[in-house]
């Protein structure tokens, strides 16, 4: 029998032609992957700042007529390190009273008397007195977050938890900056990555095993302080994910000296929370992988909400 119809050998030139193919549909995946992660961390940031400046404009009054002389109103949290989301993140602010106001109060009776006081202020709204904070919940959306503080110079003391003693003397501005510096030196991206971070763990991630918003910004510096990769959102992304995944087993001091753990809530190191908290970690780690794999944009838009 004759010996045709055999395939014919792929060339050379054509295996180095279907790679091109492959190296510029890599390359369109990678340019579409990072406009859709543009344009969502631009997007979450958005928040409503002249109402919440009414709230606490009517608060503060309030609270000055009837609870100290002198108050003073400052944003914590995400506002002050600028990693807040619409939606997700909590409007932090610190009621700042003087040592003289406070007299021998405890945190827990300030944030009963707090709690009374807005009550009084807001009837129909929502107020709850917890063990750090006075959490008020607005028909507008805003929760807003109202903890007790004493100044004392430069640093100040909050509610130290379930005991109702205050913290010990802690420096809020101290970790800010470290944020602000780690940001700076990587380009300005290590801000718009935690925010991208937290749409994806609030989208994916059940509450239970979710890092709190400290804990996510802390992550961050110690993922980025020594970094030198790509500036891309989704190489950035990808790296902190990557880098949580194992940091979430240990904890991560607290650098302001408010308490002694950013993240005392996970428990003790290799905790059973903590190693559910890195397998969904994991889990987010290996959709990304498999994105990258198929080159599939719209897997990432699942991961963002953006679908």
């Amino acid at each position: 029998m004759g010996g045709g119809g055999g395939l014919e050998p792929v060339s050379k030139g054509h295996v180095d032609w279907l790679q091109k193919v492959r190296d510029v549909d890599h390359e369109k995946y990678e340019a579409n992957t990072n406009e859709l992660l543009k344009e969502v961390s631009s997007e979450v940031g958005n928040r409503d700042d002249a109402a919440i400046h009414r709230h606490i404009e009517v608060l503060k009054e309030k609270l000055r007529n009837d609870l100290a002389d002198t108050i003073e109103v400052d944003f914590g949290g995400s506002i002050r390190k600028h990693t807040y989301v619409s939606g997700i993140s909590d409007v932090d602010a610190l009621v700042l009273l003087s040592r003289e106001e406070v007299g021998g109060a405890s945190s827990r009776e300030l944030i009963e008397e707090m709690a009374r006081l807005v009550r009084e202020r807001l009837p129909e709204t929502p107020v709850r007195a917890g063990d750090m904070a006075v959490t008020i919940s607005y028909a507008d959306g805003t929760e807003l977050q109202m903890l007790p503080a004493i100044r004392r110079g430069g640093k100040v003391q909050v509610p130290g938890g379930r005991s109702g003693d205050w913290s010990p003397l802690a420096d809020p501005a101290r970790f800010a900056n470290e944020l602000k510096s780690v940001n700076f030196r990587n380009s300005l991206s290590i801000l718009p990555t935690i925010k991208l971070f937290k749409v994806i763990q609030d989208a994916k991630v059940p509450e239970n095993a979710r890092l709190s918003g400290y804990h996510v910004e802390s992550l961050a510096v110690d993922a980025f302080k020594d970094y030198s990769g790509p500036m891309d959102r989704k190489t950035l992304l990808e790296h902190f994910v990557g880098h949580a995944t194992s940091r979430v087993l240990t904890p991560v001091r607290d650098p302001t000296g408010q308490s002694e753990l950013v993240d005392d809530y996970l428990g003790p190191p290799g905790s059973s929370r903590r190693r559910t908290t890195a397998a969904y970690l994991e889990r987010l780690r290996t959709r990304m992988s498999a994105a990258d794999r198929s080159g599939d944009t719209s897997a990432w838009a699942a991961l963002v909400g953006a679908d």
